[in-house]
């Protein structure tokens, strides 16, 4: 019966690897190929992702189809379709639209805000609420209520 090993060392480790090391040279000396070599030929006969001929025929087709419709569509709907292709989600989070320069802006935006004495915190918040599209409303307060 196989039983799980005790603890988990060094010792442990380095017996694993060794026994492994040593049955791959010695399947590699009796039959000219190792067990890691059999693995990933195995795996990769599993997982190939080379298409046939014919179906990289085929995606070209659709890919010129596509371009020739594009190509006939108006400056709107193409203005329509490129907004429909914008990544959305957690995607759409990350891709920002700051567009080239950005991060000077981003500097630029910060030197101004610490020189108007705002805080770290403060500039982050304003990084957070610009990213997530939270600014508030003109009749909105911003949480803080004044003692009385």
């Amino acid at each position: 019966m196989v039983l799980p090993p005790r603890k988990m060392d060094i010792r442990f480790l380095v017996l694993t690897g060794g026994f492994s090391l040593s049955t791959d040279q010695l399947l590699k000396k009796y039959t000219g190929q190792g067990i890691y070599e059999r693995f990933t030929t195995r795996a990769g006969s599993v997982f190939d992702t080379g298409l046939p001929e014919k179906a990289r025929e085929t995606q070209r087709r659709l890919r010129e189809e596509k371009a020739r419709v594009e190509a006939q569509l108006s400056d709107e709907e193409r203005k329509r379709l490129e907004e429909s292709r914008r990544p959305s989600g957690l995607r759409g989070l990350f891709a920002a639209d700051e567009g080239d320069g950005w991060k000077e802006k981003r500097l630029e935006a910060h030197r101004k805000g610490l020189e108007e004495g705002k805080g770290i915190s403060d500039l982050i918040m304003e990084h957070m609420t610009e990213a997530f599209g939270k600014e508030k409303k003109d009749g909105e307060d911003d949480g803080k209520q004044e003692k009385k």
